[in-house]
């Protein structure tokens, strides 16, 4: 259980009690790991997670674009820490722990995502460090309850380095 604040929470799944095991278990979840290989061959790539990065992410109670430090997500962006390296790449896994009918989460790169929306137990991915993204808002839409996610992280590399 996270305390309602007004400004957005982030919790360290690995630094938290009752967070971690059920984190792992994610971070090694067998469809999760069969996408990437859907990209990336094994005998050619590693992937590994990067736990320190992972976090449960919780919204602003009243969340709006404007009111938070949030705004930040609402334009298009890079920023992951291995831009600088070649053929390696960190992932952004993101899983919906609340429902959500409001937030899209964008990025074009790899998958159109035009009219994503990441509900409860939902799992969208894309390259932190070279694909832009962003959220914005569905029309219309509001949530009953704060937008909650669990960041994944995940770095991609050739084999032998």
């Amino acid at each position: 259980n996270i305390v309602e604040s007004k400004e957005t929470t982030h919790v360290w799944p690995h630094k938290q009690d009752g967070t971690s095991g059920p984190t792992v278990a994610l971070e090694n979840d067998s469809s999760i790991m069969a996408s990437f290989r859907n990209i990336f061959a094994p005998q050619h790539f590693d992937i590994r997670p990067v736990q320190g990065m992972n976090e449960i992410y919780v919204t602003a109670v009243g969340a709006k674009k404007e009111m938070n430090s949030d705004a930040v997500f609402y334009t298009p962006h890079t920023d992951g820490p291995y831009w600088f390296t070649p053929f390696g790449s960190l992932y952004r896994v993101l899983v919906g722990v609340t429902p959500n009918t409001m937030v899209r989460t964008r990025f074009n790169l790899q998958h159109e995502t035009e009219n994503q929306v990441l509900d409860m137990y939902g799992v969208v991915g894309f390259d932190y460090n070279r694909e832009l993204h962003w959220i914005d808002h569905v029309p219309g839409e509001t949530n009953k309850e704060r937008r909650s996610l669990l960041k994944l992280h995940y770095v991609v590399y050739p084999k032998g380095w």
